[in-house]
């Protein structure tokens, strides 16, 4: 596999989808570059069991799932700008408590 190619749903073994989503109330106002953009949408798998995050896009959603367990938490939809970047014009996280134990309400860059 080519070390630069971005991960995709199939790079990963198990994952679940969010069951239970919830709007995230705050989102960052942050602007993310193109470069930065391209690192995002490259994904990112957890190493060792001390890294929580297996992380991967499609189009412009970035779905965020736990590394031992495969659950989703967030989903997140980046937007382009005119100027150039993108910024996160929706967010979502799992409320199922089955799935995280956690409801957060916010998220922040």
């Amino acid at each position: 596999m080519d070390r630069d190619a971005p991960l995709t749903r199939s790079s990963f073994r198990t994952l679940h989808p969010i069951v239970t989503p919830q709007p995230l109330s705050q989102l960052p106002d942050r602007v993310w570059t193109v470069a930065e953009w391209d690192r995002i949408r490259r994904g990112y798998r957890s190493r060792s069991m001390d890294e929580k995050w297996n992380i991967f896009a499609e189009d412009d959603i970035v779905f965020m799932h736990r590394s031992w367990t495969g659950h989703g938490i967030y989903e997140v939809s980046f937007s382009p700008l005119a100027a150039s970047g993108r910024a996160i014009t929706s967010a979502a996280v799992e409320t199922d408590p089955n799935g995280t134990g956690g409801r957060a309400t916010t998220m922040t860059a």
